[in-house]
């Protein structure tokens, strides 16, 4: 049975070449991007033959930490060429849990793994001179391999599930939308730290934790045992190994679980909202729910995202040109990053002035209006503050000042965001319409609005000067315990601007409900 399920999947990649085949495209892709990853990891190992251990143990964790990410990315967002899924198997008469190690035996066979198999074997020359290094290598060489396949099944079966619930879009966009947020800091780092391996501490500290990462470590395994030191890299292979057997008891109970539905039953189809569906059925999610949705298909929120971008990067030119040091400059976009992501909302009304209509008529509380409207503002920016912690600690090299910077974006975040609920209501300025040109601002005064939204954003700012004040102190080499206070007061007193803004605001909304009908009437 092994034989003829391998010519399958032989033909099957043979198919995908066809002229006639509807995956050539995908084939050629695959194949053209195979090569070219093969190539540039053989030349990059060629080059490396000379090099010190420490470099080689450096380059193996760093190459191996993304290549095992981009393996779980890209496997869910790209359907596999030529792959056999477990449930075609199951219809042939297989139980389902043979059919889901038969479809995972035969996923060794593909043009991926084949250009893994070619860098793996090319990693191992970087040990040939060092015996126990060698064979500490082709243990590792086969634990990764078969790592990154059975990542690499599990996580298309996850893009499966997302396609089957039209959520894969979704989730692209909201990877996108993620990794735009983090490049204010991320650009930072690239220009400002001093990227030769092994002289910065922070970096070299990330290294460490890397090699006992799952992602990485038994790509290290091989450099720790050719500098001696073999407990560690039994210890390194011990994780890879562990990683491996969780992995594959995912997949056995996940890939199990899809065969067993080819069976049939007598389940009844449901109808899947989506997004809508996977939030929630309280009006609050909804809402959120709707907002997330805009976020991602409306070309008016790309313009105020890419803005969100750009503004702590202009913030910075002037300040590095008159010689502020880097050090010092690494601490100012993540709060500035943090504070225009929670004023966004500050006009949402008339964003969503098509829908907002719906609220009014069907007797929604103002707070399940404001909070929906609130809430992926505030989960989507506490992720990219932390995020964006790491990376600023990777210049600043101090976990204390970290803490002192995630109260201070934080509290800007919540304080922002407190602050646009209440004026999104009471100070609604037009904007352009759904469908229309981002850039097509409608020729109608503010009002009022140009002289609420940038005072309240200055009070937000206000509220957090004793956090910036405390931050300050311990920078310049004050006492540790400086930091948790301006953790405290950014935590305690955002937080209390924020549900102040969530309650006040879901009042104005109640009492303002015709002013808002003829606001998005006449919008």
């Amino acid at each position: 049975m092994a034989g003829h399920l391998l010519q399958l999947k032989l033909q099957s990649i043979r198919n995908g070449a066809r002229r006639d085949s509807q995956h050539r495209g995908a084939w050629i892709g695959t194949l053209l991007l195979s090569i070219a990853f093969a190539v540039f990891a053989v030349l990059m190992v060629v080059s490396m033959l000379d090099s010190d251990i420490e470099a080689k143990r450096e380059s193996a964790i760093i190459v191996g930490s993304l290549v095992t990410i981009a393996t779980g990315l890209v496997s869910v967002f790209v359907t596999p060429v030529a792959a056999i899924d477990p449930r075609s198997l199951t219809v042939m008469g297989f139980s389902p849990r043979r059919s889901a190690w038969l479809a995972l035996g035969t996923a060794f066979v593909s043009v991926p793994s084949f250009a893994i198999t070619v860098v793996l074997l090319a990693g191992l020359l970087l040990w040939a001179s060092a015996g126990t290094a060698l064979l500490v290598g082709v243990v590792g060489a086969a634990v990764v391999l078969a790592t990154l396949v059975v990542l690499s099944r599990l996580a298309g079966l996850v893009g499966e599930d997302l396609r089957a619930r039209r959520l894969v879009s979704d989730a692209r966009a909201a990877l996108v939308l993620v990794l735009l947020l983090l490049a204010s800091p991320l650009v930072f780092v690239a220009v400002s730290v001093d990227w030769q391996l092994g002289q910065h501490d922070a970096i070299s500290a990330a290294l460490e934790v890397l090699s006992m990462s799952p992602i990485a470590a038994p790509w290290a395994a091989a450099a720790s045992a050719a500098g001696g030191d073999l407990q560690l890299a039994f210890a390194q292979l011990g994780i890879g190994a562990a990683t491996l057997l969780v992995l594959l008891v995912l997949w056995q109970v996940i890939a199990g679980r899809v065969a067993s539905a080819a069976l049939g039953g007598d389940e009844t189809e449901l109808v899947d909202l989506g997004v809508f569906g996977a939030f929630g059925r309280s009006p609050a999610l909804v809402v959120a729910a709707r907002t997330v949705t805009y976020w991602m298909r409306d070309p008016r929120y790309v313009v105020v995202n890419v803005s969100i971008i750009l503004i702590p990067l202009l913030a910075l030119i002037p300040l590095a040109v008159v010689g502020v040091e880097p050090r010092h400059l690494a601490l100012l976009p993540l709060p500035l990053l943090a504070f225009f992501i929670g004023w966004t909302l500050h006009n949402d009304l008339a964003f969503d002035g098509s829908a907002v209509w719906m609220h009014v008529t069907s007797g929604m509380s103002g707070l399940s209006d404001r909070f929906g409207r609130a809430l992926p503002t505030l989960v989507f920016g506490s992720v990219v503050v932390l995020l964006g912690a790491v990376i600023t600690w990777l210049i600043v090299g101090d976990w204390g000042t970290i803490l002192a910077l995630v109260g201070l974006s934080l509290g800007l975040l919540f304080s922002a965001t407190g602050f646009s609920s209440i004026g999104s209501v009471l100070h609604p300025y037009p904007v352009a319409r759904p469908g229309d040109s981002p850039f097509s601002q409608p020729v109608r005064s503010w009002g009022s609005g140009v002289f609420w939204h940038p005072t309240t954003g200055f009070i937000a700012i206000l509220l957090m000067g004793p956090a910036v004040y405390a931050g300050l102190v311990a920078l310049n080499g004050g006492e540790s315990w400086w930091n948790f206070v301006a953790l405290g007061w950014g935590l305690v007193v955002g937080l209390i601007v924020l549900l102040v803004g969530l309650l006040a605001g879901a009042r104005q909304f109640e009492r303002r409900s015709s002013e808002i009908m003829a606001f998005a009437q006449s919008a």
